[in-house]
């Protein structure tokens, strides 16, 4: 499995039905003087170079096509209108972050126990996943506007969950777009 793979399998961990399996903590910033776009503006895709996680794990296309299909999906349904060429009103970039976060064998090593609830083991590590989106000014060049999510990362889900939670994640970013 690969990096960007596990990271987009827990992005994003609102069941279905609006449960949490695991919390997910979703905020934003904004520049106070910023004017925001309106429906039916346009925006362009912002040149990150860089924005490649360096892990075996993950497949940067995969990743590319999970954030940004879900970005354009949500940004298509608010009224924003993408565009290729002329003056975008805005442009949206986004970063992926993956840190392991909590190995139980340290915990474990620290208060001298050993293995219970998982039998012979310890326990599945954690890994923080973190999924930030950008609102940059063409003009000036400077962010507008930030949001991002946090979770856990669970590198077991197959590759239609993943989807599911990436475009949640995405969608609960995006929910707070504009400012209000």
């Amino acid at each position: 499995m690969t990096r960007h793979d596990a990271l987009l399998g827990l992005l994003a961990v609102v069941g279905l039905n609006g449960c949490s399996t695991m919390p997910m903590d979703v905020r934003s910033a904004h520049a106070p003087e910023a004017e925001f776009p309106r429906r039916g503006d346009s925006y362009a895709w912002l040149s990150m170079p860089g924005n490649r996680l360096k892990d075996p794990r993950i497949d940067p296309a995969k990743l590319d096509a999970r954030v940004k299909g879900a970005v354009e999906s949500e940004l298509a349904a608010k009224g924003y209108v993408k565009t290729e060429t002329g003056s975008p009103v805005f442009l949206v970039g986004y970063h992926a972050v993956l840190a392991e976060s909590l190995k139980p064998s340290i915990i474990a090593k620290k208060y001298g126990i050993g293995a219970g609830l998982w039998g012979d083991s310890l326990g599945p590590d954690f890994e923080k996943g973190t999924l930030i989106i950008d609102v940059v000014s063409p003009k000036t060049r400077k962010l507008i506007w930030r949001g991002l999510a946090e979770t856990e990362v669970d590198l077991s889900v197959q590759d239609a969950e993943k989807d599911r939670r990436s475009a949640e994640a995405v969608r609960r970013i995006l929910e707070q777009f504009p400012p209000k």
